[in-house]
């Protein structure tokens, strides 16, 4: 168990660190900054406090403690003077930190379940991954989820609003930062639910039970949040920087929260098959607005024509792999994104349409947070599209992997769409009332509920 205490004004840490058992001999931090933040330590050795301090990276202690704990002094100031919103960085009342930045860890944490629990002053709360846990001290306490330590995590500490926000199978919790404008968390739950609610489509239920959002209010902006990403470090979380200047239509037309929740529906990707990741929240960032009724039928095809037109356009001389590896531009990121989509676009359709609607991307992701959406590694895109394929006993999105990755060429979806019974004119959708396709079609919009096959 870990014991923050925080100060008045949030420019120190004390760290108890206590073991059920001895006090390891062999502590490492992950990240450089957290020995540059290092104040003092000490264990108790012959009934005596002893100083010790980093050396090359880590804590080590040749003899055994007299007792169990391990006592630190982080200077936070240090840390929030990095200017860096994936480290530290200080938002008047509020900290936004990387936990790594001035958390020790055990060299070997096999065997131990981290839990973090935290004395803070008055009027103080703090927003951390992993599960939070009722320890009836009124001290927020937290387990975190088995990942590597070295995967990004963020925290907030300090002056927040907070509420839970409750979907279908989960709870998020929600954490406003103090900031140039604050953010008035009604609004921020009334933008956040239906994103939630939308996602929960895919399967019934959230596809994590427990997930920390953090948000940043920002002034500025055309967007509802012109910044945000997924974290999976130490658990599920998600991080927006919230344009609390926008007007409210500006919220409704959103489909940037849709999109940063939709990348919980799949593990962690390695980032050098990001195409694949972004590519699934681009699929469903409109799919899932029209089938909650932020989008009609018609808009959420237009919507999602739009995008595959404009990957389309952004089409370069690299194929989709390397292009992946080199998004240095917003027509990169076009490309990237959209090309994921429009592989998967075409798996789904492809899939319903062999399975007589028995089987769908849904279903497949239904199945694979059943089996396998708890493993804390990443997964190559090749290898997860493998396990999509074996899920459903159909051979449909491997051969669109080695068909799409390794061509510089956009995706034809000429039949995709025909199959759907939709014309695509000059960048046009229309709906065709035929007899066999809007049912395919409908399954999209408005899914059937299957309950996954596994125990």
């Amino acid at each position: 168990l870990y014991r923050v205490t925080v100060n008045e004004s949030l420019t120190r840490l004390d760290v108890e660190a206590c073991f059920a058992d001895s006090l390891p001999h062999h502590f490492v931090s992950d990240d450089p900054l957290a020995v540059e933040a290092f104040l003092h330590g000490s264990i108790l050795l012959d009934g005596m406090a002893r100083d010790i301090k980093p050396r090359q990276g880590a804590l080590l202690f040749p003899l055994p403690s007299d007792d169990n704990c391990l006592l630190y002094r982080v200077d936070l100031a240090r840390i929030a003077n990095s200017g860096s919103r994936r480290r530290g960085l200080r938002i008047n009342d509020t900290l936004l930190l990387a936990p790594q930045t001035w958390t020790w860890r055990p060299w070997s944490t096999r065997g131990y379940a981290m839990e973090f629990e935290f004395v803070l002053p008055a009027g103080m709360a703090v927003s951390f991954p992993g599960q939070r846990l009722d320890n009836g001290s009124g001290r927020p306490r937290f387990r975190l989820d088995p990942t590597p330590y070295d995967w990004p995590a963020t925290m907030l500490l300090g002056r927040l609003q907070q509420a839970d926000l409750d979907v279908p199978g989960a709870r998020l919790r929600v954490s406003a930062a103090s900031g140039p404008a604050d953010a008035d968390m009604a609004r921020t739950l009334r933008w956040l639910k239906p994103a939630a609610l939308a996602v929960s489509t895919v399967s019934g239920r959230f596809p994590r039970p427990d997930v920390q959002v953090v948000v940043v209010p920002v002034g500025v902006g055309l967007d509802a949040a012109p910044w945000a990403q997924v974290t999976r470090g130490w658990g599920s979380a998600v991080q927006f920087y919230m344009n609390v200047s926008a007007d409210w239509d500006v919220f409704l037309q959103d489909w940037i929260a849709t999109h940063e929740l939709s990348h919980l529906l799949a593990p962690f990707i390695d980032r050098r098959d990001a195409w694949l990741s972004e590519g699934l929240a681009s699929y469903y960032q409109n799919l899932l607005r029209g089938r909650i009724g932020l989008l009609s039928e018609q808009e959420m095809w237009q919507a999602m024509a739009d995008g595959f037109m404009r990957g389309r356009k952004a089409a370069d001389s690299l194929n989709l792999r390397d292009a992946t590896t080199n998004m240095r531009s917003r027509d990169r990121f076009r490309r990237v994104y959209w090309t994921g989509a429009a592989l998967l676009f075409k798996g789904d359709v492809e899939l319903r349409r062999r399975s007589g609607g028995h089987w769908s991307l849904d279903r497949i992701l239904t199945e694979f947070g059943e089996c396998c959406l708890a493993e804390a590694r990443a997964w190559r895109a090749r290898e997860l599209l493998e396990r999509f394929d074996a899920i459903s006993g159909e051979d449909v999105f491997v051969p669109l992997h080695d068909d799409i990755v390794y061509t510089r060429f956009f995706p034809r979806l000429d039949d995709t769409w025909e199959t759907l019974g939709i014309d695509v004119s000059e960048g046009e959708v229309r709906l065709q009332a035929t007899t066999a396709q809007p049912a395919l079609r409908r399954s999209l919009f408005k899914p059937e509920r299957v309950a996954p096959t596994g125990d």
